[in-house]
């Protein structure tokens, strides 16, 4: 008779990157393998959920295209990969980049180096503190996706976000500026608390979604307008003293002249580019200056993809500065891409503070891609990144690429990038292979190691 294996179930963490919904994930596993993958209804943020994304995950589990050793090839024309051993590869990659010199050298990691640490960013830290420490460049992933939007409202003072459950618990009006439901599944449920109390939720976008569908009020803008719209808010309420000018005397600065700014932004210059009617905008202003608490979440990505859209993400941050939202229960800026909230606190290993003089090229696809076709890389380090999916403009990246001497790539499978022109291949560990540490707006999850590495 046979003896019967016994499974066991492990807590640990989806593997994909949609902060600020982060979900919690049970793992079984039996004789060394992973036999199923479900949500944690113990876990506080997601309570079970777990999307199509997630469970899909276990696919990359004993999968046969994972990359299992190191790979080198002398010619970028050709396929033709052979293997090495870890200490050929890493050689080969450190002769290099002493040859290139540190400034020739660098770092652009994907979304894909972050599976097991986003919110914490161990791994990223990590690669900032050796191109601080041997002078080369690195890039922030972040550039591609939300950081233009991150990057508007931190330098117009909104450095912290509230929380999904603050929301739940006190806001009176929710605008979902951008930031579909699909997206940030968990905040979900605590939308749906703050319906029950007798909340209102406003959803401004370009288009109807399954955010749209939850909201009492819909206003369909024209892509890239938000910022006009934005202004225009700020006009009317200004214009019409709803803002809160004990809060904006003790807590802001630049009032003034964000008020003589916004005073040729009229409801009627916004409705001829956004496509809304002006008793709508005016409408919209007056509900979120006098509905208190009030707070925004704004998109995470989305928004933040046209040519004004750090403009916008600087214009809508400024709302809840002019109501006297921040820093009240139930207002502010919501959950989003990126953000922390108040009392998060976490150490730094990146040693900035020791990084070396140098000329070192902006956080910019722009600037980052016309440095490769200059010339100015010689080596190229993409952990977890496919950049010839994730850059628009691929023919003048892919030139510039080619100019690259060395480039190497880590990741779980065969990739575009790979195939057309990566030299050196370095094989990843999944989410369930490594010990992991992720962080929403609440919590912080550290997440064991499950399965061993195959390979």
């Amino acid at each position: 008779m046979m003896n019967k294996i016994e499974s066991k179930e492990i807590r640990t963490m989806c593997p994909m990157n949609c902060h600020p919904t982060l979900c919690g994930m049970v793992a079984k596993v039996a004789d060394g393998k992973l036999i199923d993958i479900a949500g944690d209804k113990d876990n506080p943020d997601s309570k079970g959920f777990l999307c199509v994304r997630g469970l899909a995950a276990k696919e990359i589990i004993g999968n046969h295209q994972r990359l299992l050793n190191p790979l080198i090839r002398e010619n970028r024309e050709k396929d033709d990969w052979r293997r090495a051993d870890w200490n050929e590869a890493l050689d080969l990659i450190a002769v290099r980049m002493r040859e290139a010199g540190p400034e020739a050298v660098g770092f652009w990691p994907g979304h894909g180096n972050g599976a097991n640490d986003y919110g914490v960013g161990v791994k990223w830290q990590l690669i900032e503190r050796f191109a601080n420490l041997f002078g080369a460049q690195r890039w922030n992933p972040a550039m591609i996706c939300w950081g233009l939007g991150g990057f508007g409202i931190g330098i117009t003072g909104a450095l912290e976000t509230s929380t999904k459950e603050d929301m739940g618990r006190n806001s009176e009006l929710i605008v979902l500026w951008a930031a579909n439901l699909t997206s940030q599944p968990n905040t979900a449920p605590h939308i749906k608390l703050a319906k029950q109390r007798g909340a209102k939720v406003i959803t401004i976008d370009v288009r109807r979604t399954e955010a749209t569908a939850q909201s009492d009020e819909v206003y369909l803008i024209k892509p890239g307008t938000d910022a006009a719209l934005a202004l225009a808010l700020i006009n009317v309420i200004i214009s019409e003293k709803l803002h809160d000018a004990d809060y904006i005397e003790q807590y802001t600065v630049g009032f003034d002249k964000l008020g003589l700014h916004a005073k040729k932004y009229t409801p009627e210059w916004a409705a001829a580019l956004t496509g809304l009617k002006v008793d709508r905008i005016i409408g919209l202003a007056r509900q979120y200056a006098t509905t208190k608490p009030a707070m925004l979440v704004i998109g995470g990505s989305s928004l933040h993809k046209g040519s004004n859209s750090w403009t916008a993400a600087r214009a809508i941050s400024c709302l809840p500065a002019v109501t006297g939202n921040f820093g009240k229960l139930g207002g502010g800026i919501g959950p989003r891409h990126g953000s922390t909230s108040h009392g998060r606190g976490m150490g730094n290993i990146t040693a900035i503070n020791r990084r070396k003089p140098g000329t070192y090229i902006p956080n910019q696809m722009g600037d980052v891609v016309r440095a490769l076709n200059d010339g100015k890389i010689q080596v190229l380090m993409l952990p977890g990144c496919n950049i010839l999916s994730s850059f628009p403009d691929t023919d003048t990246l892919m030139k510039g690429l080619e100019k690259v001497g060395l480039i190497i790539s880590t990741d779980l499978f065969m990739s575009e990038t790979i195939h057309r022109v990566a030299d050196v291949v370095l094989p990843s560990t999944s989410w369930l292979e490594e010990i992991g540490c992720k962080a929403t707006n609440t919590h912080l999850y550290l997440m064991d190691k499950v399965l061993d590495p195959p390979g």
